[in-house]
């Protein structure tokens, strides 16, 4: 069906172009077959006529693009699916114990508060000076100490949550993990006891995500914009009653079964990548659990 569609859309795609471009080519086309029948093809009119002839090629040239990007689709479909199967770089942090990755979001979380607080005297101290002159607008210089509030209650939050539970580790079964198979692997979180676990439970959840990045130029400046795409998402439960207790903390069994079908982890094109997380969270008394790993995804 969606190649039935594709098949459709091309002629409707190359019709809205000619139709786009219609005032570039027709204009040519009806100016030269004006001075042909006026009989002003000649060397006095080789200026006008190059005019008219620029036209034509200004307006078929991007009906041509459309057409050869049509025909070169499937070379490029069977290049992006090579490239795709190209196996990822392996990092060093995929050795051994995975790292909670929400450690590296609290140092970010750390620099901005920084930022942030610098921010806020300055945009408070103009607040001040314009609502003293009986300017009320200048409570909009207020936005930026509001995002501060925030920014300190993630942080907060985080801390107390790194102080609660310690330590949080991803370990793997079998590094990588690959597709078509079953992701088995042990969360292992330092300061969680099993007394606490009473009737709770672990969500786990593993998502394939795809990262675009592209540079636009606006106004003159250049801006580097992302969007990410979740390709495949799936989730299991895990009771807490599974869990075992060790010397090195609470280990939680982990298993959930990855398609066949699904791109691995690849990072063989830079401002395109594919990559795998796993997030694991639990409701508890008092503040939640929850941490998240990056995780390799092979053939």
């Amino acid at each position: 069906m969606a190649e039935e569609r594709d098949g459709a859309s091309k002629p409707v795609t190359i019709g809205c172009v000619v139709i786009f471009t219609s005032p570039l080519w027709a204009t040519g086309i009806y100016q030269i077959v004006d001075m042909a029948r006026r009989g002003h093809i000649g060397d006095m009119y080789y200026v006008p006529f190059l005019t008219c002839v620029g036209l034509i090629i200004s307006g078929v040239i991007p009906i041509l693009l459309v057409v050869a990007g049509f025909k070169l689709e499937p070379q490029r479909k069977a290049l992006y699916k090579e490239v795709r199967a190209v196996p990822a770089h392996w990092k060093r942090e995929w050795s051994g114990r995975l790292a909670d990755q929400t450690l590296a979001t609290g140092s970010i979380i750390n620099t901005m508060t920084i930022v942030l607080t610098g921010l806020s005297l300055l945009m408070g101290f103009f607040a001040f000076a314009a609502i003293h002159q009986g300017a009320w607008a200048g409570l909009i210089f207020l936005v930026v100490p509001l995002i501060l509030v925030g920014v300190v209650i993630v942080k907060i939050r985080g801390s107390m949550r790194r102080k609660r539970f310690g330590r949080s580790e991803l370990l793997l079964d079998e590094t990588p993990a690959h597709l078509g198979q079953t992701l088995r692997a042990n969360l292992i979180i330092e300061r969680l006891r099993p007394e606490e676990l009473s009737q709770r439970t672990f969500s786990i959840r593993v998502t394939s995500i795809r990262r675009q990045t592209w540079t636009e130029t606006e106004r003159g400046h250049q801006r580097t914009r992302s969007d990410s795409k979740v390709l495949w998402q799936g989730a299991v439960d895990v009771p807490g009653g599974v869990a075992h207790l060790k010397e090195d903390g609470l280990w939680v069994p982990v298993a959930i079964e990855i398609p066949k079908d699904q791109q691995a982890t690849n990072d063989a094109l830079a401002r395109d990548i594919v990559y795998w997380q796993l997030e694991a969270s639990s409701q508890l008394p008092g503040i939640d659990y929850y941490s998240r790993y990056e995780i390799p995804v092979f053939v």
